[in-house]
């Protein structure tokens, strides 16, 4: 049990929480398509890296037993670079209204990939940690 579920809060400070990560988070993506304007970087590679690096605190909590594994690691590496590309692809080639089908494909097929790699189980509950033995 970590201290944030031992300790209650109140709720201002969960809202000024969110309202600082929110502000964060747009520091970081208006400062990341400067710094690529100002660098020449094609606005794309922004995107690319955005919704690459987007998947690990996704999926941190959902993966927690297999992060020791170098072998996961890499192919949650592969997963990042063929989700990037995919959401780069649909940008470019396809309509918003089939945006949530293709992704909706990667993802279950990533999943489906990890369990057949490595035994992450497909349906998680509260309390499950690791493989099913």
């Amino acid at each position: 049990m970590t201290i944030w579920a031992t300790r209650p809060r109140s709720g201002i400070w969960d809202r000024l929480f969110l309202v600082v990560v929110a502000l964060v988070v747009c520091i970081v993506a208006v400062s990341s398509f400067v710094f690529a304007q100002i660098f020449h970087v094609n606005p794309i590679w922004i995107f690319f890296a955005g919704n690459s690096i987007l998947m690990i605190p996704m999926f941190v909590r959902e993966f927690r037993a297999f992060w020791k594994d170098p072998a996961f690691i890499a192919f949650f590496l592969v997963w990042m670079i063929v989700h990037g590309l995919l959401i780069v692809c649909l940008m470019r080639w396809s309509e918003l209204a089939f945006w949530p089908v293709f992704i909706l494909l990667e993802l279950s097929a990533g999943f489906v990939t990890a369990h057949w790699l490595f035994g992450v189980p497909l349906n998680t509950r509260e309390g499950d940690d690791g493989p099913v033995s």
